[in-house]
């Protein structure tokens, strides 16, 4: 069982003292992958960012850590490349023995917190690694009312398991809360993509067309229920729920105001903390994917709500790290020079829509898409677009000698600004590199589709005047 993790660490100082006890957790581990132990405890519902514990394995291979908490927690307890989730609550005091070898069939459990970490190793063996409990590969295959009634099987028999397990060995009311809520999340997320699921499995068959009434269970749903906001999957649903809905009033993801209506849609549906998360993961996709605009507008409408400082954190880090390029964002000016020597500035296209590349003589990928670009500038000839093509060589010659000889379309330059400034300056991984510049000089996409693409002269057509529209969209 294993995942990647990715953290960031703090000093348990970071913590407030206040209304906070200590989790303590001991163990032992056989056959270990390394000589510690990592308790990751993750900061948001929505990035890789976690509190890190670790702890030294002795020479019995025994360990001891402890961590404060105000609330429960899953947590990932680490040994190597192998990985376990915890349910932690304030004042447990929990023992783990496992072998690194097979974590999930060896680990055992004593102490406060070792009845809910136990049932939930329990149903992971039952459900989760059982295929016949498991939408793909095969249910997904299914039509609508043989799902339907796999998903209702399932949820009840995963119901009756936890009545079961708490009749023989208590549970915490609020682990109860949380594995009902689970439970129900998992059934309701499953039924909301099952259409565009099946649609991306099922390659021989059109995409459903489902009964009227299938969606009705949204309408059952509690999403503001406070013990499901620690599940990855109501995490998950509510972000597909939203999704859904924006689909429901025929935005696309390929729309600049996608996120915002995702945002506003939210606010239908969901109150207090629910919202909150949701939101904020639908501000932080937008901070990476969305118009800068529209993400202005959604954190000035974000403060006024929220009251959780860690979440405004992340996503004021967030947006300082993406907003130079984003959608919405002015393009870096520079300075050329073309193949007559003349200088060339971003500037002097402005009221142009600009396709930007950055390519290499010797670059493979760049001659590939070579030959489509020059039918692409062919196709596009008499419009309002200009295709600009950086060339990042350190050898000018080489340069000038492809360009002329191939007698190449589009405004070819070299220069003046060094390559690794322009490299600084776009945030350059590699050549081909590709931007679309709407007229105003705007980013209207830092990833367009590469020239042979399918659908490349597509999403340029579509691409003009589109500054404009979003603008004045953002003016209402």
């Amino acid at each position: 069982m294993k995942k990647f993790i990715l953290l960031t660490f703090f000093a348990a100082s970071c913590y407030q003292a206040s209304a906070q006890q200590t989790v303590s957790i001991s163990g032992k581990v056989s056959n270990p992958q390394s000589d510690s132990v990592l308790l990751a405890i993750p900061e948001n519902v929505f990035d890789s960012r976690e509190h890190a514990t670790y702890a030294i394995l002795n020479d019995k291979k025994e360990f001891s850590l402890n961590v404060q908490l105000k609330h429960p927690v899953l947590a990932d307890l680490v040994n190597g490349d192998e990985v376990i989730t915890l349910f932690l609550q304030p004042g447990d005091n929990l023992n783990v023995k496992f072998n690194a070898d097979d974590i999930v069939k060896t680990i055992k459990f004593q102490g406060q917190g070792a009845a809910e970490n136990t049932y939930l190793r329990e149903q992971e063996k039952k459900f989760e690694l059982n295929e016949d409990y498991q939408v793909l590969p095969e249910n997904i295959k299914s039509r609508e009312d043989q799902f339907s009634k796999f998903l209702d099987y399932r949820k009840e028999d995963q119901l009756n398991f936890l009545k079961k397990y708490v009749a023989k060995s208590p549970l915490s009311e609020e682990f109860q809360k949380y594995a009902k809520a689970q439970i129900e999340f998992t059934w309701a997320n499953d039924r909301l993509t099952y259409a565009d699921l099946r649609e991306q499995i099922v390659h021989t068959e059109r995409r459903l067309v489902l009964t009227p009434g299938y969606y009705n269970f949204l309408k059952t749903l509690d999403l503001n229920n406070p013990a499901a906001y620690i599940s990855p999957v109501y995490n998950e649903f509510a972000m597909n729920y939203v999704e859904f809905l924006a689909a429901e009033a025929k935005v696309k993801k390929t729309d600049q105001e996608y996120y915002y209506t995702c945002f506003e849609l939210a606010k239908t549906k969901m109150t207090g903390r629910a919202l909150n998360l949701v939101q904020a993961r639908i501000i932080y996709q937008s901070c990476k994917n969305g118009h800068l605009g529209f993400t202005d507008r959604m954190l000035a409408d974000f403060s006024k709500t929220n009251t959780d400082q860690q979440l405004a954190t992340i996503l004021q880090q967030t947006y300082d790290a993406h907003k130079a390029y984003a959608m919405g964002a002015l393009a870096p000016e520079f300075e050329l020079t073309n193949v007559k020597g003349e200088t060339v500035r971003l500037s002097d296209y402005k009221g142009k829509l600009v396709y930007l590349s950055f390519w290499q003589t010797e670059c493979g990928l760049c001659l590939m898409d070579m030959p489509y670009a020059q039918e692409l500038a062919k196709t596009m000839t008499g419009k309002d677009i200009v295709f600009l093509n950086v060339n990042m060589d350190k050898d000018e010659k080489a340069w000038r000698n492809m360009v002329t000889k191939k007698n190449l379309l589009g405004v070819h330059v070299y220069g003046k600004t060094p390559a690794a400034d322009l490299m600084k300056l776009y945030n350059l991984k590699e050549t081909p590199s590709y931007f679309l510049i709407a007229e105003d000089g705007t980013f209207l996409s830092t990833k367009p589709k590469r020239p042979s693409s399918h659908g490349a002269t597509e999403e340029i057509a579509q691409a003009f005047g589109k500054a404009a529209n979003i603008t004045a969209a953002l003016k209402k």
